[in-house]
């Protein structure tokens, strides 16, 4: 009993000092700034918060290419010599220049109207000639193309979302990593107190052998002997763990340090739980995942529509089409089926000084092999879109079970702090017979 005292009397004592030590270190940094630091010189955390950068600027990019596009182009431009019969006043053969320039303007969020121009022009003698210049208005009748630019647009975002996360999931890593560290240095340091105490009890025990007349060659002498040089050399294995693995801590927290002793924060700022459960279900990252897969590849599936139909309408001056190169009023229409399986174009021209006598222009296209595998195709459809729900399913089923393990985990944990609270309390307790003893 005598001994159960003097050990509680000896772990107090260092405890105490450990606390003291702490308390009047000057330079002893809180948990918040050791953090603040540790994260701050974090190179994998660097390293995504420019992948955030990096996805915003490819969204501000995606919103660009998927908006209002001006397209210019001047055609290619050939310059030419024309034969002799062709000069100008000083005899010299003329120099033609010729160009088919073009414009367009495209709005995808108008059913992807596009507005183009484009041109046949000639210059020589000082003379320009131009023709078959077309302005024509097409749209889309049926067409999965605006929302394909939604789904662009989403996935452009959603890479910015996922960075972002990623981004928040390194910092809790890192946090994590910071705390699991800092709980190894402390674990050192107990190590040491622990080490400490069984030198103050195998010395009680040398001391008594040496009381006991035992002389300094035999075994239980030598042997007592050995453990207190073991517990010294444990003692001294810790302090060198610790300073060393003190400073390598240090360095990660932007710092450094002279004693690795008053360097550890004198204690740690409480943190209240939190329960899984009071989380909304569907921001569960396997669960949110599965939804957003399954909305996403539900509006692709959507989008690639079976049945495409553009129509236009333009004005074309000197249109060639004619015999005597009138201007035409133009309407046209394309209509594709099953991707490319089946493609039909046609067009009519009505001359401005002849309507009654229009042209027409049709165009076929034909691929047997894409009509088979549609139907392949549209079955594939509909099994993955099955996996895809599965998956939404398999997530929910994970989250029940996420919760209950996490639940779990922190009632262990909450059960285990209570039970360290009340031996400490235990430890530090006064006793009336320890003080009928003393």
């Amino acid at each position: 009993m005598k001994h159960s005292v003097w050990e509680n009397l000896f772990t107090a004592l260092i405890l105490n000092t450990i606390i003291t030590s702490a308390s009047f270190a000057q330079n002893t940094k809180t948990v918040e700034e050791l953090l603040s630091g540790y994260l701050r010189t974090n190179l994998t955390l660097l390293k995504l918060s420019s992948e955030v950068q990096n996805q915003e600027l490819e969204n501000k990019s995606s919103l660009i290419e998927n908006g209002i596009a001006v397209s210019l182009s001047t055609g290619s431009i050939t310059i030419s010599t024309a034969n002799s019969s062709g000069t100008d006043n000083n005899g010299y053969g003329t120099i033609v220049f010729s160009s088919k320039p073009q414009a367009s303007l495209t709005v995808p969020q108008a059913s992807n109207l596009n507005l183009s121009f484009s041109s046949s022009i000639e210059f020589s003698n000082n003379e320009m000639n131009a023709d078959s210049t077309e302005i024509l208005l097409e749209a889309n009748i049926f067409s999965g193309a605006r929302l394909e630019r939604k789904i662009k647009l989403m996935e452009s975002e959603r890479k910015v979302l996922e960075a972002k996360r990623a981004l928040q999931n390194g910092f809790l890593t890192a946090e994590k990593e910071f705390y699991e560290e800092l709980r190894s240095l402390y674990k050192t340091k107990a190590d040491i107190v622990t080490a400490q105490k069984d030198l103050y009890e195998d010395t009680i025990e040398f001391e008594k052998i040496k009381a006991q007349g035992y002389s300094s060659v035999s075994s239980k002498y030598r042997l007592a002997k050995l453990e207190l040089l073991s517990d010294e050399h444990k003692i001294e294995s810790y302090r060198h763990e610790l300073e060393h693995n003190t400073r390598i801590f240090a360095l990660k927290c932007g710092l450094s340090i002279t004693d690795a002793a008053d360097f550890l924060p004198k204690e740690i700022p409480e943190v209240q739980p939190v329960k899984a459960g009071a989380f909304d279900k569907n921001t569960f990252t396997e669960t949110e995942t599965a939804l957003w897969n399954l909305n996403i590849n539900s509006l692709k599936r959507k989008a690639d529509q079976s049945l495409t139909l553009k129509a236009g309408a333009g004005y074309t001056f000197a249109n060639d089409i004619t015999d005597t190169k009138s201007d035409t009023i133009d309407a046209t229409a394309a209509l594709t089926l099953n991707e490319t399986a089946l493609t039909l174009g046609a067009g009519i021209y009505f001359p401005t000084d002849d309507a009654a006598n229009p042209s027409y222009k049709f165009s076929l296209g034909l691929n047997p092999n894409k009509f088979r595998t549609k139907k392949i195709t549209d079955r594939q459809k509909v099994i993955s879109e099955d996996q895809e729900k599965i998956a939404v399913e398999s997530a929910r089923n994970n989250y029940i079970t996420s919760i209950i393990s996490q639940n779990s985990e922190l009632e262990d944990i909450l059960w285990s702090r209570q039970k360290k609270f009340r031996n400490i309390q235990t430890l530090f307790r006064p006793r009336s017979r320890y003080k009928k003893s003393f």
